[in-house]
């Protein structure tokens, strides 16, 4: 069985799915570095486009969908 969790910090960069769509989809930059990101969770992603954060840390898994590897968010912190 293959370990498969990261955490990412940084600063909200954009929405690049719409907003209310589900999964919610974002970019978080991290000193240049963009990672993008997945909530499934529609409670996550109501908070998230009701509060758009400054930074957020983020706890998932990652994933792919073609050549794009994202994180699979399952828990997230915002400030």
């Amino acid at each position: 069985m293959a370990l498969n969790s990261v955490i990412f910090e940084g600063k909200f960069a954009h929405f690049t799915s719409k907003k209310g769509s589900m999964p919610l989809a974002f970019i978080v930059d991290n000193n240049g570095q963009k990672m993008a990101v997945v909530v499934k969770s529609k409670q996550i992603a109501d908070l998230i486009i009701k509060k758009k954060p400054l930074n957020v840390r983020i706890v998932g898994s990652l994933e792919r969908n073609g050549r794009q590897v994202y994180i699979s968010a399952e828990h997230l912190d915002l400030s």
